[in-house]
This record gives C-alpha cells, sequence and structure tokens, in this order.
C-alpha cells in the first residue's frame, strides 16, 4: 500500500477496533477498485487503502468527490461515510439501509416514553455524566503535585458527586413530568465541574466555563469535540435498533437526535473531555491558535481533533468483567437500552474506570 498523504489520517488498522478513514483536505477523489478505495489528489499523490481495513469514512470538509460505486460497496460492506460540519457535527451520513429494519425495538422506545422505563433510563443517563464528571476530576487531582491544589480539586469532585443520590431520589410515571427537574439537577452538578476545570486549565485560555456559544478557543474545541462524539454515538443507536430522534432525557424536537443526545451523557468526560484537557497540557501552542480570524477552528487543528478522539474510542477500558476498545463500550450501551426496553436486563450507565 502506498504511503497515506498527510490530507489523510487513517486511525486504528488494529482488529476489533472502529478503523476510520479521516479525510480532511478539498480537492481530493475517492474510488473503489479491486478491493480497495483509491485516494487520488489533484497534486497527483495517490494511495490505496484495503476497503477490508475500514469501518469508517469521516469527511471533515468540502471540495471531496466520492464516487457512487464506492458508496455502494461501503452501503454493502456495513462501513458509514460520515460529513462533519466545520462544527464537528454531522450533517449527513451514508448508513447501510439494514440499519433500519427493527421494529419491536422501535415500538417499545416510543412506549417508554409514558412509562417508568423512560424516566428509569433519563435518571440513568444524569448519573452517568454526573459520576463520569467527578471521575475525571480525581483522575486530575492524583497528577497535581501541588496538596492545595489536588485537595481542592478533590473537594469539588465528591461534591458533584453528592448530586447523583438527588438523581436516585427521582421518581415518576412518566418522563414529562420529571424531565425539567433531572436537567436541574445535571445543570447544578455541570456548574460545579466547568467551575473546577476552569481552575485547571492554563489561564491562557481564559475559559469562562462551559457555555455553547462563548467565543472562547476552548469551548469552540469542546463544540466540535462533542459533534464527533455525536457521530460515534449515532452509529451506535442505529446499530442497536433504536430511533435516535426519540430521546427520554432529551426533549423531541424537530430534526434533534434526542436519543443521540441522551447516550452521550455517559461519554462526554471519558471521550471529549479527558482528550481536549490532555491536548492543552501537550499542546498548549496548537490549542491557543487554533482559530482562524473569522472564528472557526483551523482544518488541521479540526483534524488534530478528530484523530486524537479516534485514538481515545479505540483505547481498552475496563467492561464488566473485561476490557474493551471505548468505541465498543458505546455500542455495547446502545444495545444495552435496547434489551432494557425489551425486559431483558436493567439498564446500567456507563461509568469510566478512573
Amino acid at each position: 500500500m502506498a504511503a497515506v498523504p498527510h490530507a489523510l489520517t487513517i486511525a486504528s488498522v488494529e482488529a476489533k477496533t472502529l478503523r476510520t478513514l479521516i479525510v480532511k483536505d478539498y480537492g481530493i477523489i475517492l474510488r473503489f477498485r479491486k478491493g480497495l478505495i483509491v485516494v487520488d489528489r489533484k497534486s497527483g499523490d495517490k494511495c490505496k487503502v484495503p476497503l477490508s481495513a475500514v469501518d469508517q469514512i469521516l469527511l471533515l470538509t468540502g471540495g471531496i468527490l466520492v464516487s457512487s460505486k464506492l458508496m455502494r460497496i461501503a452501503s454493502r460492506n456495513g462501513i458509514e461515510i460520515v460529513i462533519l460540519d466545520s462544527r464537528g457535527n454531522p450533517c449527513a451520513r451514508l448508513v447501510p439501509p439494514y440499519h433500519t429494519r427493527t421494529v419491536m425495538t422501535k415500538r417499545l422506545q416510543y412506549e417508554a416514553y409514558n412509562n417508568e422505563k423512560g424516566v428509569e433510563l433519563a435518571k440513568a443517563f444524569v448519573m452517568g455524566k454526573i459520576l463520569n464528571q467527578s471521575g475525571l476530576l480525581k483522575y486530575l487531582a492524583r497528577n497535581r503535585s501541588n496538596i492545595e491544589v489536588k485537595e481542592r480539586i478533590y473537594r469539588d469532585a465528591i461534591e458533584v458527586e453528592s448530586f447523583v443520590e438527588l438523581v436516585r431520589e427521582v421518581n415518576a410515571s412518566r418522563i414529562e413530568s420529571v424531565r425539567m427537574k433531572l436537567m436541574g439537577i445535571e445543570a447544578e452538578a455541570a456548574k460545579v465541574y466547568w467551575r473546577c476545570i476552569a481552575s485547571i486549565l492554563p489561564s491562557e485560555l481564559n475559559f469562562p466555563g462551559r457555555v455553547q456559544e462563548s467565543n472562547d478557543v476552548f469551548n469552540k474545541l469542546l463544540n466540535y469535540g462533542y459533534g464527533v462524539l455525536k457521530s460515534y454515538v449515532w452509529r451506535a443507536i442505529l446499530l442497536a435498533g433504536l430511533d435516535p430522534y426519540a430521546g427520554l432525557l432529551h426533549a423531541d424536537r424537530s430534526g434533534r437526535p434526542s436519543l443521540v443526545l441522551d447516550l452521550m451523557e455517559e461519554f462526554r468526560q471519558p471521550v471529549v473531555d479527558r482528550t481536549l484537557i490532555a491536548l492543552t497540557s501537550t499542546n498548549l501552542k496548537l490549542v491557543l491558535n487554533s482559530l482562524e480570524e473569522d472564528g472557526r477552528i483551523k482544518k488541521e487543528v479540526r483534524a488534530r481533533i478528530v484523530t486524537e478522539i479516534v485514538k481515545r474510542m479505540n483505547t481498552n477500558v475496563r467492561y464488566e468483567m473485561g476490557k474493551v476498545p471505548l468505541e465498543r463500550a458505546v455500542l455495547r450501551q446502545a444495545r444495552r437500552i435496547a434489551r432494557y426496553l425489551r425486559g431483558q436486563e436493567n439498564y446500567r450507565p456507563y461509568v469510566e474506570r478512573w
């Protein structure tokens, strides 16, 4: 196989992990020929990637052409082609048609909106997020040499964790009657968490705390990272036979993948927050110079974030009685939702073992 040009990243070619082909530059043409994905550039550079080495193709920019033959072959082989916008959100995806064949699971999912199962799932999503926020803070505290700072971070972690008990006390027969209460508890825990993160990050970032529409660089990187995470969770939801738009914790809204957002809550800290905080520690200069003059994230920084998140997704984590790649844990959680809806097992949120 020819050397991969700098416009491409092939993230993870290990067995049993999600192998992702990341395309980041304009003017690239992707074709299929004799079992290979052929990558052509206007400059004449070319490389060939075995179809069997790829599970997902991520397109990070415009000006990329994908042949209809490659799209057909990819669909037949269960390979997703996902287009991300400048904020990291999946704006289009090509998925195999068999992802939407299930019926019974979806019916039970819709029914959960009006019964106790919907409430229990929503509570689990919130508890998972809060426990992972607390866990990440404890993890960050362990790496601090200053005893006073270490103790302060640990106190914040304990305070965040205390909100779990408030979630457990919530009881109702329909999610509609307690959604705002659960979201309120989640918001209060998040205030403590992000206040602590702001105190940990380098002062040069001027991070004001988590504000989705803020123009500061770290909030913009978080937005992009969460968009990439959304693509992974969306894929898992589809593979589990669930409807991505019928959520529980997040209310229905036209075009909003509410169930994707629900399950994302369990993975924001293990996948995105941890990755970006580490990036600020190892390459602060890159982070500080991430934005174009118009406020958009630079193309090479977007590619770096995607690459780091893909690496994180392919990292083995402890799950149940063994270890699996984090990407596999996302899929197993989606399937756990489906089994819970079918009455086959209880649902437990994913909590990273930091």
